[in-house]
């Protein structure tokens, strides 16, 4: 089994029994590929969160990539709105022509090459969620049940986690009706209930 110095670092800081359990689970995870998706290389959580783990799984030997999807400055503008209305603090009408232009973007920034091909995805900007209805290869399929000493865990081959730090649970905050519910379709409904729950404007 590989070894992580990198992840050996945290021994005396979490139980040993816990160190173990994620070196099972890592080979478990063996012959994957994991392809990581965000909008920003540097600055905020994500970002410092990949920085530190990537590293980590390539000692562990377990195949992954990370792709970042560029905002412009009108996508970033738009996106802001997003957020804004999400979390109830913009009730206006929504732009929808700026939806058009940032969903043509969207589609001209991902390959359809190898690069973006991969067993499980993590998708981390909530903006992303057309990802799975302009790529069909992304769309998640039915889970696989796994089981360890670390727990029961799911894996989905062709696995699509969208995975967003905002919190919804501001009164008066609604999802975009013109934007992400159209999308949704295509993704499981439960993990963007559980992400409401989620702490923290950023």
């Amino acid at each position: 089994m590989e070894t992580s110095p990198l992840l050996d670092r945290y021994k005396g800081i979490v139980s040993a029994s816990l160190i173990e359990q994620i070196y099972e689970v890592a080979h478990s995870l063996a012959g994957l590929h994991v392809l990581y998706v965000n909008t920003t290389a540097q600055g905020g959580g994500v970002a410092e969160i990949l920085n530190e783990l990537l590293p980590i799984m390539g000692e562990l030997g377990i195949q992954h990539d990370w792709k970042v999807i560029s905002l412009d400055e009108a996508s970033g503008y738009f996106t802001a709105r997003l957020v804004d209305m999400l979390q109830g603090y913009d009730t206006g009408a929504f732009p929808e022509a700026e939806k058009q232009v940032f969903l043509e973007k969207l589609r001209h920034a991902v390959s359809k090459g190898p690069e973006y091909q991969a067993d499980v995805y993590f998708i981390h900007d909530f903006q992303l969620v057309p990802l799975a209805e302009f790529f069909p290869w992304i769309r998640p399929t039915p889970p696989l049940q796994h089981s360890s000493t670390f727990g029961n865990f799911w894996i989905r081959m062709r696995l699509r986690v969208w995975s967003s730090r905002l919190s919804t649970t501001r009164t008066g905050s609604l999802l975009p009706m013109g934007f992400l519910p159209e999308f949704l379709q295509h993704n499981p409904s439960e993990p963007l209930q559980q992400e409401q729950r989620q702490v923290g404007r950023t």
